[in-house]
């Protein structure tokens, strides 16, 4: 997926002969998506990553529990002021 202005906006660096698009990171595709697998494999080893995907999980789970718990409290105060004012 490409920007509509990145085709037509590219950086040259002409003194080591380089032209890119600014945005690299718009233009990730599937052999860099396994490039980064296989390091995060060698980083963290192979019997650490269900780990590792079972605390990601975990982490992302209680952020989700802890908005929710954020949202019913913003709700609990609110339902509390209109009952201060309209008093």
């Amino acid at each position: 997926m490409r920007c509509a202005w990145a085709a037509d906006q590219r950086v040259t660096w002409k003194w080591l002969g380089i032209e890119r698009a600014p945005l690299m990171l718009a233009t990730i595709g599937g052999p860099e998506i396994i490039i980064v697998a296989l390091v995060i494999v060698l980083v963290f080893g192979a019997s650490q990553l269900p780990k590792l995907a079972r605390s990601v999980g975990q982490a992302q789970k209680e952020f989700k529990q802890g908005l929710k718990e954020g949202v019913q409290d913003e709700d609990e105060d609110e339902d509390e002021d209109e009952k201060n004012t309209s008093s």
